[in-house]
């Protein structure tokens, strides 16, 4: 379940057209797909993004893609985050 469904559709054109382009990185669509998915897993039940970093790294994802793609996700959803951290805090 994805809980940034309303940004789904711009993300979804952005990595259609990246995914035509070559992968200087190594790192394809669905590897952002699937930290993408991971992250909004760890978001569900309120981690941290250290929390989060620590979580991926024992899957063996590099803490600096979890960090990317999450800041990322902050940039789409700013009203979402705003709140998401204010609960953080009061945990």
């Amino acid at each position: 379940m994805c809980i940034f469904q309303a940004q789904r559709s711009t993300a979804h054109a952005r990595h259609a057209a990246a995914a035509a382009e070559p992968q200087k990185n190594g790192v394809t669509v669905q590897d952002v797909e699937k930290v993408q998915m991971l992250i909004e897993t760890c978001i569900q039940r309120v981690y941290t993004l250290e929390e989060t970093c620590h979580i991926l790294e024992s899957y063996g994802v590099d803490h600096r893609f979890v960090i990317i793609v999450w800041q990322r996700l902050e940039q789409e959803n700013q009203e979402f985050f705003a709140s998401y951290n204010k609960a953080l805090r009061a945990r």
